[in-house]
Parts: structure tokens; sequence; C-alpha cells
């Protein structure tokens, strides 16, 4: 067994040993480069994913707005006997998304064909907005919606073609 006077002479015997050394803090400039890369890695498989989130959810924005749109239409148009939408409706009035009616036009086509008591909302990127070429945004006064993917002028009345249902 070892005793204390032992011990503390190995100790000072490391502490010599140590003191011709130097010590230096810091990184070197390998670690700083392999950081650097694995960053940069994280970064090039990051940024398309969240800016397809981005799209996405403001695309959902715009449909949830579409849906407000429907029932505050309902509640308040004003309809003459044979169903007709007598008084034209300020869309924009009834807008309450900011987030939505940023990136998106809202536009209210009545009368369809064949049909004197529907009409239909859409949403239309705008033409500055990273929405733009991502598809026009539909729905049916009956409550069928779909999304013209990447086509921002919805071309048929119906969901049909290239029209993707929601």
């Amino acid at each position: 067994m070892r005793t204390g006077c032992e011990r503390r002479v190995r100790e000072c015997r490391v502490c010599e040993r140590e003191k011709g050394k130097k010590h230096e803090s810091g990184v070197t400039l390998v670690e700083l480069m392999s950081v650097c890369v694995i960053v940069s890695i994280v970064l090039v498989l990051a940024v398309p994913g969240y800016r397809f989130h981005l799209i996405r959810s403001y695309r959902d924005a715009a449909r949830a707005e579409l849906g407000q749109l429907l029932l505050r239409i309902e509640r308040f148009r004003v309809v003459t006997s044979n169903g007709v939408v007598a008084q034209p409706i300020a869309v924009n009035t009834l807008l309450t998304s900011s987030k939505a009616r940023e990136r998106y036009d809202f536009k209210l086509s009545p009368n369809p064909p064949l049909r004197t008591d529907a009409y239909r909302l859409i949403a239309v990127p705008k033409a500055n907005s990273p929405q733009k070429g991502n598809g026009a945004l539909s729905l049916l006064s009956d409550g069928v919606g779909c999304w013209y993917k990447g086509r921002d002028r919805p071309a048929n009345f119906a969901c049909q073609g290239a029209a993707l249902p929601w």
C-alpha cells in the first residue's frame, strides 16, 4: 500500500512533466471546417423541406379561408325568389386571414352553367407571392373543393381533369 507521501511525490512528478507542455485552448482549423461542413449539409437538406412546408401551410390557410367565406356568404347573401344571387358580394370585405390575403386573390363567380342558384369561390395565387405556380383553389357553393395543382387559373367550373379534390 502506498503512503500519502509517495502519492504526493508522484503527483509532483506529473505536474513537473506537464509544466513543460503548453496548454492552449480553442479549436483547430480542421475542427472548425468540419463543423461548417456538417452545418451546411444540414441546411441543404432542411431548407427545401421548410419551403415546401411554408407553401403548403399558406395553401391550407387559403383553403380554410374559402370555407369561412362560404359560410359567411351563405349566412349573409341576398337571394331573389328564383334563387339567383341578387346583390354582388364584396368578397375581400369578408376575409379574416391576413396570411391568406397576402398570397391569394379571392373571387366569387356566380351563376355557373346550368345552375342559377350556385356559385364558386376561387383563390388565385398573387403574381408576386411565393404561391405563384402552386395552383388555384376552388370551392363550389355545395361544398366541393378542388386544387388546380400547377395551374393558377381554374379552367372549368366543376372539379375535373387536373384538379385534385381536397
